[in-house]
């Protein structure tokens, strides 16, 4: 009986791990929450997306990666805000979304250098500039450091 027991709760604990791990589809763009599809509409106008990835992660969260036609990837949350924004290397993203301080700094202190990738989190942003240089800004758009 206690070998029964045994394989019924390895059984189930597999399947639990199994629920939990991030599973990938493919869906359609009107899939997208509401507030991705308007920041797409309005910060990258003209361009189509090509593809959407829903990567779920747990049991209740989910992300969403947009690939659209000029090669930028944006990844959202759950709820459609943006996460991350990626060009392709060496290439600049539209920053018409991005922190007017983080703009600021950056104008003044690399001038005529572009900005391939930003990345929000909780507490920072971490933008990448098409030389390869790392900057790191907290939520109020203020320079905190180079990162290596």
């Amino acid at each position: 009986m206690k070998k029964y027991l045994f394989i019924l709760s390895v059984l189930t604990s597999i399947l639990f791990i199994n629920a939990a791990c991030e599973k990938e589809t493919i869906i359609q763009a009107d899939q997208l929450p509401k507030n991705a599809t308007e920041f797409i509409q309005l910060h990258f106008e003209g361009t189509t997306v090509v593809q959407v990835e829903k990567e779920k992660e747990g049991l209740s969260s989910a992300t969403y990666d947009v690939i659209l036609k000029n090669g930028t990837n944006i990844k959202f949350d759950k709820n459609g805000n943006w996460l991350e924004v990626d060009a392709l290397d060496g290439q600049a993203i539209q920053t018409s979304f991005i922190h007017a301080n983080i703009k600021t700094y950056i104008n003044s202190n690399y001038e005529g250098i572009a900005i391939n990738s930003i990345e929000k989190d909780n507490n920072r942003y971490e933008v990448e500039l098409v030389n390869g240089i790392d900057l790191l800004f907290n939520l109020d758009g203020n320079f905190i450091r180079i990162d290596n």
